[in-house]
């Protein structure tokens, strides 16, 4: 599991759709917390989708796939402190499992 449903930060009002500096379009959902994740490389704001935040890319930590990104507070006053933007399409929504 990478996160509980309760995770689902609800402010966004749903999967919000992106384009990266290439022109590749992304849908994510935003997370308060995620586990099972492997961080890849080192932050950065260049070309952050949320002003303030710097990004690194988040790989599932068992199979290595692309899952999105954990966003970190790059200047003081901004919150949360952190979060994940993770794409919707690699997330399997699992009802049998508690959060």
């Amino acid at each position: 599991m990478i996160a509980p449903s309760s995770a689902l930060m609800k402010s966004d009002g749903g999967p919000l759709v992106f384009s990266n500096p290439h022109g590749l379009v992304f849908e994510i959902v935003r997370l308060s917390t995620a586990k099972n994740l492997t961080l890849h490389g080192e932050p950065t704001t260049d070309a952050s989708w949320f002003s303030g935040y710097a990004w690194t890319i988040a790989l599932c930590a068992g199979c290595r796939t692309h899952l999105g990104w954990r966003y970190d507070a790059a200047m003081s006053g901004v919150t949360p402190a952190s979060f994940f933007g993770l794409l919707r399409a690699e997330l399997i929504e699992r009802r049998d499992l508690a959060d």
